[in-house]
């Protein structure tokens, strides 16, 4: 069950693949909402403008300056035709936005005239536009700190009804080498930098709503340096706490903690550490014991969109070391598709494949060069004949070094 504007709504999720955006947006278009963006002359919210015009489920309502909104958008090349575009200084409601705003401030003595002169900043702006009900929510941070972003809603949205606190929750989402996409969610990574056992309680049950909102079947991993006892010390102790609390309040929720990363999303280390964990192995909701861990977390998987001198797989084994493959640039992301591969069962062949794709002419042509597409392609090609692998339970040992020096010498 996902609760969208005040209605429970059933969600069957029929298998991991299928997790993702599809179910959202299928709401969405029965019911269309309308987003604010406050960073109307990036680039990047223009190009996510244009996509959305395209689209029959979120509106985009752009704030600045149009003149200059629709420069940027043509020497950008996005089409923004159709856009509703809102400019501070000339908002026909400004009068009514003030009053309210002064309101919402009065503890603080907010004058109509600084009211004002807040409310031209377009991040107070676009939040009181929500705040007033005309737009259904709010993207900002592409230019704006997080600090910049969050603090009007803080002041001016606050929490919901019966919260002590605001968290956030970040989804990835990871393709599947065979279609679809996996899906999950982290919290708090931006926010609170040391909550207590307490405050982590609520923060995983916030996490834990947004994460079925995006179609997850939630499977929760209170995240530590230590798993079930191997550590001591306070930090272990509070994530073990919250873990129990958590559980205490949500009985029917799978939960793990305190648990380490490599045994929240390995099977095989799993079974080492904790095989009486019901969530070990396959988390993917991962709360966080504090800003540092979460926000390098949410930072460091950037590395899986990128290029690299060297292509590595990191490495299942006891001493996770990571190992190299060929002395070639691979895509991160065909690597991360890789960890999909169960390697003792087909061992030979990815070795062999590898080796030819990397000496293709086309794929040398590639180098260096983010192509999901053709990383796609590379990993089917290694599996397309493997009809008796089930891919979702598919996860990468060890690719074995010496054969792969004998193809390379």
């Amino acid at each position: 069950m996902i609760r969208i504007n005040n209605q429970w709504r059933t969600i069957i999720v029929e298998e991991r693949k299928n997790f993702g955006f599809g179910v959202l947006i299928d709401i969405l278009k029965k019911n269309p909402k309308t987003i604010v963006l406050t960073e109307g002359t990036d680039p990047r919210i223009l190009e996510a403008s244009s996509r959305l015009l395209a689209s029959n489920f979120l509106h985009p309502i752009l704030v600045g300056d149009p003149d200059k909104i629709y420069e940027v958008a043509e020497e950008s090349g996005f089409n923004i035709r159709g856009s509703e575009i809102i400019n501070p200084r000339n908002f026909d409601r400004m009068d009514e936005m003030v009053e309210l705003f002064c309101e919402l401030r009065k503890s603080k003595g907010v004058t109509p005239e600084q009211a004002r002169e807040i409310l031209y900043q377009n991040n107070y702006f676009g939040t009181m536009l929500v705040k007033m009900g005309i737009a259904d929510s709010l993207l900002g941070g592409a230019t704006y700190s997080t600090a910049d972003t969050v603090r009007p809603a803080l002041q001016l949205i606050k929490t919901r009804p019966g919260n002590t606190l605001v968290s956030s929750c970040f989804i990835l989402v990871r393709p599947f080498a065979t279609g679809g996409n996996e899906v999950f969610a982290m919290g708090d990574c931006g926010i609170n930098i040391k909550p207590n056992e307490d405050e982590l309680v609520e923060i995983a049950e916030e996490t834990v709503r947004c994460a079925r909102i995006f179609g997850v079947d939630p499977k929760v991993a209170f995240l530590s340096y230590s798993t079930y006892g191997s550590g001591k010390g306070e930090d272990v102790d509070k994530m073990r706490n919250a873990a129990r609390k958590t559980k205490e309040r949500n009985p029917d929720l799978p939960i793990s903690g305190e648990i380490q990363f490599d045994a929240a999303v390995s099977p095989r280390v799993a079974k080492k550490k904790c095989p009486q964990s019901e969530v070990a192995g396959n988390a993917n909701t991962f709360i966080f014991p504090d800003i540092n861990a979460g926000n390098i977390m949410y930072d460091g998987k950037n590395i899986m969109l990128c290029d690299v001198p060297d292509a590595y797989i990191f490495g299942d084994n006891d001493d996770y070391s990571l190992i190299p493959i060929i002395h070639r640039k691979f895509n991160m992301f065909t690597l991360s598709y890789l960890n999909n591969i169960l390697m003792n069962k087909v061992e030979d062949q990815v070795v062999d494949i590898l080796y030819n794709w990397a000496n293709l002419k086309e794929y040398e042509d590639m180098i260096g060069v983010t192509d999901n597409d053709m990383c796609i392609n590379i990993c089917y090609e290694i599996f397309h004949n493997q009809k008796d692998i089930n891919f979702n339970d598919l996860l990468i040992d060890y690719i074995d070094q010496e054969k792969i020096k004998q193809k390379t010498i």
